[in-house]
């Protein structure tokens, strides 16, 4: 299957009709991990530390080779925050680890982990040095965010080898690319965002009014990367995500035509909470190999959630969807 997905696959993705009912349940965006969840006893804090080491060790690896470690993570975040089933839950961890095993050498272990303690704040102070430059998607933001996110449930593997190889990943993804600028967006900016709700509103508004001939891998890649944003400041480095904002901006603003939708039906909406979703092929559908199939319907919902009413949230993502469609 090729890699660029067309606007009704992505559809299929992002039409959220089938799990908004169910987001009221999804708990906080930030949780900590000291109180109970039966997740832990199926897909454990052990994926978490795979997840980790994986993503620290992508630094032995090509620029990109992080998208394995970082599947990991949000294939456990995933299933510790929100209510699901334990059968969905089995499903999930029973396709992630399909998905270890194929990754092969991205999750051999590459070296000693262990070490001296080492702050983690050397990793926002490395993302700082290039996070308010647009390269490859902004993907230096999503490691980022999501190792600091996990290191935090996990202080233990906060080690100097395991620390220091995310720094070294973060130095090599922003030599390894070139930044990315936008003629358009400098000629026609955005409003400064002043807060994460500006992000998230932003987000849903850039796919509503994305051009003809947008690649679907450029859209998905505005929700993964405004969610690493709004995760940098729920975890107190609001300075750094703030950096990152024009960055986002400018990856999300293109001339485009506004629609209205119409009554659609909204069965074929991906039900990502049920584990029928889980234990069919849709999951590899797309791109699983950089381990999408786990990061955005994560990415998705966790904006999805931070939407304010139930008329933004419902009809925002239904116009959204809708207009997927209609270009699909």
């Amino acid at each position: 299957m090729s890699n660029e997905w067309t606007r009704r696959e992505l559809l299929r993705w992002a039409c959220l009709a089938g799990a908004l009912p169910l987001l009221n349940s999804c708990a906080a965006p930030i949780q900590n991990l000291s109180t109970s969840n039966p997740a832990d006893e199926i897909i454990g804090r052990r994926y978490l530390k795979r997840g980790i080491e994986a993503l620290s060790d992508s630094s032995l690896c090509g620029p990109l080779s992080g998208h394995g470690g970082a599947a990991v993570i949000t294939a456990y975040y995933f299933c510790r925050e929100n209510a699901l089933e334990e059968r969905t839950v089995r499903s999930i961890r029973g396709k992630i680890d399909d998905y270890m095993h194929g990754a092969g050498e991205s999750f051999d272990v590459k070296r000693e982990h262990a070490g001296p303690p080492a702050s983690t704040d050397k990793i926002a102070e490395t993302l700082a040095e290039s996070v308010s430059s647009l390269r490859a998607g902004g993907h230096d933001a999503i490691f980022a965010s999501l190792a600091l996110k996990a290191l935090r449930d996990l202080p233990e593997l906060a080690t100097e080898p395991v620390v220091d190889g995310l720094c070294r990943m973060l130095r090599n993804f922003a030599a390894a690319f070139p930044v990315q600028t936008s003629p358009y967006d400098v000629e026609h900016p955005l409003a400064p965002y002043r807060n994460t709700q500006d992000i998230v509103r932003a987000t849903s508004l850039a796919i509503l009014r994305q051009p003809p001939g947008m690649r679907m891998a450029s859209v998905l890649h505005w929700v993964t990367h405004a969610d690493a944003l709004v995760t940098l400041s729920e975890l107190g480095y609001d300075a750094v995500a703030r950096l990152g904002h024009k960055a986002h901006q400018q990856a999300i603003n293109h001339p485009g035509a506004v629609a209205t939708p119409t009554g659609e039906d909204w069965s074929t909406a991906p039900r990502w909470f049920k584990s029928g979703y889980w234990e069919s092929r849709a999951p590899r559908d797309g791109f699983w190999g950089a381990g999408h199939a786990f990061k955005f319907p994560y990415s998705i919902l966790k904006l999805a959630n931070r939407l304010q009413g139930p008329d933004e949230k419902t009809n925002g993502l239904e116009r959204v969807s809708w207009l997927l469609q209609r270009r699909g």
